[in-house]
């Protein structure tokens, strides 16, 4: 069986979701009372349809981008219409949704003649995607659920935060990329030097016995990110072979 098609759709749906829509874009999609929110969540759908039919390179057929644009725009509605956009399942429930319509897709079509693309650079360009801007939306809104503000770093009076905006998002993405590259690579035990790196530079942050929720704060992200980037590594290398 021929995937050329299924990495192509995926691929084209998270660059659109996750690298080109901006905040913004996403504040304007949950106003659906006004026009200003119509008017985002269609053009969204619209240039989810349009990467797609890019991405399939088959000018003759309109089935493919009709099915994806009318599919994500009653997704994404229902998505803004149940509200609470920081809830991990409905995070996970509307990605799923976009994901069975493009299975569904996939199957309908699976006889079609597409042009020849190496199937490999798909699968590597999907999961760096998935490990960077997606991976870290899902770890946040995984935090979300237990609602863990008192283990965030607390400043010491007279002191100013002196981290970096964001910082901790890049890091993440910096690390789930180097593991993925690690697994690629055949050299899984880069890995552990990295775990072993980010402890030591961690330690100082949390050597105060009273900061054992900021402890378990740091350590969950750290797990889960791992966790991810090596999983879809070794799915990436699982679907290549």
């Amino acid at each position: 069986m021929d995937f050329t098609l299924l990495i192509k759709l995926l691929c084209a749906h998270v660059i659109v979701d996750f690298v080109l829509q901006g905040k913004k874009v996403c504040d304007y999609k949950k106003e659906l009372g006004t026009w200003k929110g119509w008017c985002a969540q269609v053009l969204h759908a619209l240039l989810q349809a349009a990467m797609a039919y890019v991405f399939v390179w088959d000018w003759s057929n309109w089935i493919i981008p009709a099915v994806i644009f009318g599919s994500h725009l009653v997704i994404d509605v229902i998505k803004s219409w149940l509200g609470d956009e920081d809830n991990v399942w409905h995070f996970i429930f509307d990605q799923l949704a976009h994901v069975v319509v493009i299975l569904c897709l996939f199957m309908g079509l699976e006889g079609w003649v597409l042009p020849e693309m190496k199937l490999e650079y798909l699968i590597v360009l999907v999961a760096y995607l998935l490990v960077t801007i997606p991976a870290s939306i899902f770890v946040s809104k995984f935090y979300k659920q237990w609602e863990l503000k008192n283990a965030q770093p607390k400043k010491e009076k007279g002191k100013e935060d002196k981290s970096l905006p964001r910082g901790g998002e890049y890091i993440g993405i910096l690390e789930r990329v180097l593991i993925l590259t690690f697994v690629f690579a055949g050299c899984p035990e880069g890995i552990g030097f990295l775990l072993a790196a980010k402890s030591v530079f961690r330690f100082g942050d949390l050597q105060k016995p009273t900061e054992v929720q900021q402890t378990e704060y740091v350590l969950i992200g750290t797990f889960l990110s791992f966790a991810i980037a090596i999983l879809v590594g070794y799915v990436a290398v699982w679907a290549m072979k």
